[in-house]
């Protein structure tokens, strides 16, 4: 096998448990909601096995699958998108290397935000300004969703005051089920999807 693409590199699907912790820690509105990048549907999956009312969007810079989880598809660089709507809550687990623009939309097109990231992402300099004029909340993780990934948490805007929380262990028999559904959740690219195909 060859080397990861950099799509599949940065692809890693969310356990519902991360999404949950996060869920019982903060009372986020109801609404309309958009997954900037949706991917597999993980974090929209989560949040509807607990909550009924949330009307999707769901976008990716990449082709993914219509799914019934959600009610809208975009495909954009969320990170250059124009808009004309807005979103009560966009939440996402976003690819490292483009997180900075992506959060830099959401906080534009969305009046709450909730994204995933590794708990040391303040620390490079080409984001502390933006970090000191956009203070977050930060909701750390103390169990690794990822065995190959440093510690992660969440990154609220607008901050509710909290600053950095420690949210609460997850029990391991509840890893241990959502990691196993994860298993058929790895990297579909659209070669995979057949999406290539589709759209030519």
């Amino acid at each position: 096998m060859g080397s990861p693409t950099p799509e599949e590199a940065e692809f890693f699907p969310t356990p519902a448990w991360c999404v949950h912790r996060l869920l019982e820690a903060v009372d986020l509105p109801a609404g309309d909601w958009i997954e900037p990048a949706v991917g597999n549907g993980d974090i929209v999956t989560a949040v509807n096995a607990v909550r009924t009312d949330v009307c999707w969007t769901a976008n990716d810079i990449r082709p993914v699958p219509y799914l019934d989880c959600y009610q809208s598809l975009l495909q954009h660089d969320f990170g250059r998108m124009v808009s004309q709507r807005s979103w009560d809550v966009g939440i996402s687990n976003l690819p490292f290397s483009k997180a900075l623009p992506i959060v830099r939309g959401m906080l534009q097109l969305c009046t709450h935000a909730a994204v995933l990231l590794p708990l040391a992402w303040p620390s490079a300099h080409e984001r502390f300004d933006f970090l000191r004029a956009h203070k977050p909340d930060v909701l750390a993780l103390p169990d690794r969703p990822w065995d190959f990934v440093r510690d992660v948490a969440w990154f609220l805007w607008p901050s509710r005051g909290l600053g950095l929380e420690i949210l609460p262990r997850t029990p391991r028999e509840e890893r241990k089920r959502d990691a196993a559904a994860l298993e058929t959740t790895r990297y579909r690219g659209p070669e995979q999807l057949g999406l290539l195909e589709a759209s030519s």
